[in-house]
């Protein structure tokens, strides 16, 4: 279903995952979503099992974000070792 998301507000959204990614991983948003809707989920660390994302609307009017939009990818996360 559709969601209203307030003005200058976040909102935990209802997600649907559709990833192979295993434990935690990195949440990236699109471009396209912040661009067309002034909606993001921002870059996030999140565990795949996840059943809600906050998305935020950063305009000064309520946004009503459809169903089945793709709120960002999730990746891997590469270790990194610190160097000495």
């Amino acid at each position: 279903e559709c969601q209203e998301i307030p003005a200058y507000s976040i909102k935990p959204v209802p997600t649907k995952v559709s990833s192979k990614v295993k434990g935690a991983c990195v949440l990236k948003p699109p471009v396209s979503l912040m661009a067309t809707t002034s909606l993001s989920t921002g870059h996030a660390l999140v565990q795949k099992d996840l059943e809600n994302i906050p998305v935020a609307n950063l305009s000064p009017k309520s946004v009503w974000l459809e169903k089945d939009v793709t709120l960002g990818t999730l990746e891997e996360i590469q270790e990194v070792e610190k160097a000495d």
